[in-house]
């Protein structure tokens, strides 16, 4: 039931000729006996709705309650009541009268601020009605106020020279249900408001707005005016959500300067700079927004960290879907960027990234300079499972970038460029990246390409599937790259297993160690020293494998050996010699093999663990009349010899991975 002031006042006075309220405390609230009129008034400082079994007030303040030692009923008595929740009404709204200040259409926010001033000092709510509220000044939301309209039919414009502003928001206030419109021409040069601001503040509450901004003053040269909402600095633990922002100058949200903890959820944002530019903030959950039709970007991180941007849809944007600048350990899931003029999602710098889940199509639609996934500098970024599709250039595209792990990924149908590209210069390497299980299929160019030479090295290559490209659907333009088994289209990749029984047999074992190659070394491998049987060094190395039915039974076998060494060795060499051997199981093995030698320099200033890898060709029919066929065993014994030009190194060897590439039949599938 809602009451005038004049019957607040009366009901005030009521309690007030009451000389003595017995009083009682239960559960937590004060109830007074039936001569106070009243069922729940609170102690000093609270706010409580009070009512009887006759009387329902809805949210009255009841200052200077005095109620000693409630719970033996003691006597209290009530010297104020403050009404909790006050009305404005526009001079248009239905039924004025209802409310406790009403507008005249001229400076509406002195009635509307007044209203806000008159709130307890613990808070409460001014609701505005229904209409059109005419605004000159700022409106400035106290600590712990609410502001609330009755949604898209309570409209606030602001005009003249005097806004800085629209909405200020204090410590804990909340905005909601309203639309907020900043006029034409709003404010002065240097000044121009934002729609919502908040500054150095924790708590804010802001939910189901609609805000547009002025663009027809063009840029006012301050990036912290002319956003729709805007968290200038130090605003933490707050909430934006399920609002419509459009048309500003700048940003629609922008969280600047140490803004952390706070939630974005359920936004559209549109017709802006950027949809969401996060700047220097961290933390901050941005989840379910749609920024489209942006004249930048939909998302933008600057030197933002530890951000979770989630489930977003964010297309048609002028430049690149999301971009982050200089931002590391964020993490991207399950967002859908498509339809940007570049790329889904793109990468300048910043480290230890995520990006996982994510759909990225038809960006840069028909072009050839823009891919779904765009890594430059970003070290460290974990790409999974992502669908890449109809992008410009590539799927993924990753420049200069080391220590990335591909893993996946669907990336078929790029307009120009390949499903995946990875490319290192002479600006920087992209060095020990991983690259497994993904699938390229119909993409204009390559499937997989690697790109540099010594620019792009030790890439780990495993159980890509890649079909049906228009280019090849395999370039290893890279330097020493690893195979780890698995298959392409052309090629049969395959690790062999060591031999531990024959390890053990023929004279001492290698040392597993842990090679340091990286300040997060986790990868091992097997070090032996230069074999001198005279002197009782013989530790070697035996391998076996089973030829697959798919490999086509007439081309040679490479064997690769991916291997470093164990100290500091400037301008050595070193030599490995691999004796091999193929038998049908069943038959009498071998007692001779075939022996093979490549030597290796270290080259100038070699570090301990520089990384090498040595090829070895298989001849498939050195055996004439019995050449190897499919279900073979074939196995190879390695060791560390003299180098045959001297000079050798004084350390030892370290075999990290030896990998065998068989080619594939030509009607055959690919192998899972």
């Amino acid at each position: 039931m809602k009451f005038s002031k004049a019957i607040l006042v009366g009901l005030a006075l009521l309690l007030l000729v009451v000389p003595a309220c017995t009083c009682k405390e239960i559960d937590g609230k004060i109830i007074l006996n039936d001569d106070c009129f009243g069922d729940v008034i609170p102690c000093a400082n609270a706010t409580y709705d009070i009512g009887s079994p006759i009387l329902w007030w809805d949210n009255l303040y009841a200052i200077n309650c005095f109620c000693q030692n409630v719970s033996y009923n003691a006597t209290g008595n009530c010297t104020e009541i403050v009404a909790a929740t006050l009305v404005v009404a526009a001079s248009d709204s239905l039924d004025p009268s209802r409310a406790d200040y009403q507008c005249d259409g001229v400076a509406d926010d002195v009635e509307i601020n007044a209203a806000l001033v008159a709130l307890p000092a613990m808070g409460g709510s001014v609701v505005l009605l229904e209409g059109n509220y005419a605004c000159a000044a700022n409106i400035i939301v106290p600590v712990a106020g609410m502001l609330r309209g009755q949604g898209t039919s309570t409209i606030l414009t602001w005009n003249g020279l005097a806004v800085t502003q629209g909405i200020e928001l204090d410590n804990h206030s909340r905005v909601k249900e309203l639309s907020a419109i900043i006029g034409p021409g709003c404010g002065t040069a240097g000044k121009r408001p934002n729609i919502i601001y908040v500054d150095n503040k924790i708590g804010v509450y802001i939910q189901y707005v609609n805000l547009y901004g002025d663009t027809t003053v063009g840029d006012d040269g301050n990036v912290n005016r002319q956003n729709g909402i805007l968290f200038a600095s130090d605003v933490d633990g707050s909430n934006i959500l399920s609002c419509n922002i459009a048309n500003n100058q700048y940003f629609g949200i922008r969280l600047a300067l140490g803004s952390e903890y706070n939630g974005i959820e359920g936004n559209m944002i549109y017709d802006s700079l950027d949809g969401i530019f996060v700047h220097g903030s961290d933390g901050n959950n941005l989840v379910a927004n749609a920024c489209q039709s942006n004249a930048e970007r939909g998302i933008h991180l600057n030197d933002a960290h530890a951000n979770n941007v989630e489930s977003n849809m964010i297309r048609v944007n002028t430049g690149s879907g999301i971009y982050c600048l200089a931002s590391d350990e964020n993490v991207f899931t399950g967002n859908n960027s498509r339809d940007n003029d570049k790329h889904g999602i793109q990468f300048d710098g910043g480290d230890y990234n995520t990006i996982t889940g994510n759909s990225f199509t038809d960006n840069d639609y028909g072009g050839n300079t823009y891919s779904g996934i765009s890594l430059n500098g970003a070290d460290w970024t974990t790409i999974t499972g992502n669908q890449c599709t109809g992008n410009g250039l590539s799927g993924i595209y990753l420049s200069r970038a080391n220590y990335c792990t591909i893993t996946g990924n669907e990336c078929n149908d790029q307009f120009t460029g390949d499903g995946i590209h990875i490319f290192g210069d002479g600006t920087d390497n992209a060095d020990y990246n991983t690259v497994i299980g993904n699938v390229c299929y119909d993409n204009a160019d390559d499937g997989l390409e690697l790109f540099g030479g010594t620019d792009c090295n030790y890439t780990i290559v495993d159980g890509n599937q890649l079909r049906g490209n228009t280019g090849t659907n395999y370039v290893d333009g890279g330097n020493q790259t690893q195979y780890w088994g698995g298959s392409t289209e052309s090629l049969i990749e395959l690790r062999p297993a060591i031999d531990y029984t024959n390890v053990a047999a023929h004279g001492g074992t290698p040392t597993n160690v842990l090679v340091n190659t990286t300040a997060n070394a986790t990868t091992r491998g097997f070090s032996m020293p230069i074999w001198n049987n005279a002197a009782n060094v013989d530790e070697e190395l035996y391998f076996y494998v089973c030829v697959p039915q798919r490999w086509d039974g007439e081309s040679d076998i490479e064997i690769h050996i991916d291997c470093c060494i164990a100290q500091a060795e400037n301008n050595k060499n070193f030599q490995l010699e691999l004796a091999w051997e193929y038998w049908t199981p069943g038959d009498i093995v071998p007692g001779t093999s075939n022996i093979m030698e490549v030597e290796q320099a270290t080259g100038a200033g070699a570090a301990a663990f520089q990384s090498y890898q040595l090829q070895f060709i298989i001849d498939y029919d050195i055996h004439v009349g019995d050449p190897m066929i499919a279900d073979d065993l074939l196995t190879f014994r390695l060791r560390s010899e003299a180098a045959a030009s001297g000079n050798d190194i004084a350390g030892e060897i370290i075999v990290i991975h030896p990998g065998l590439i068989f080619q594939r039949d030509k009607v055959g599938e690919p192998v899972p």
